[in-house]
């Protein structure tokens, strides 16, 4: 990702922190750099979250974890065609089943190229 890019991104991502009132925010798509839009998206008291069609790399990977080991308000994750691996789908499972604070979590993992043994892990 070139330098002026990252740098909106950045803009992007400190002024959406401002916006207390934001409660969905659908980035489907956008070739947003999700690592340090998924470390914002921690801080933010958010229902609804769409980055499906991004990239997601280790390090927005864990940023995911904690955001959902630490939210009250997230109702829906939609990650859809971002590339995780099975293994991550696993651990965000855990992590959703071991806070308290989720009553109910949608969450879309669809073209993910889970496959069938993602069937039998989650299934």
């Amino acid at each position: 990702m070139n330098t002026e890019i990252s740098q909106k991104t950045t803009r992007l991502l400190s002024n959406m922190r401002l916006h207390t009132k934001l409660r969905r925010l659908n980035l489907a798509r956008t070739n947003i750099q999700t690592a340090p839009l998924s470390l914002e998206l921690a801080f933010m008291r958010l229902v609804y979250i769409d980055i499906s069609g991004n990239k997601i790399d280790k390090q927005a990977q864990e940023t995911i974890i904690m955001l959902l080991s630490s939210t009250q308000t997230l109702e829906t994750l939609k990650i859809g065609g971002t590339g995780i691996p099975l293994t991550f789908g696993v651990k965000m499972l855990g992590t959703v089943n071991n806070n308290p604070e989720i009553k109910t979590l949608i969450l879309a993992l669809s073209r993910n190229n889970l496959g069938w043994s993602g069937h039998e892990t989650v299934g």
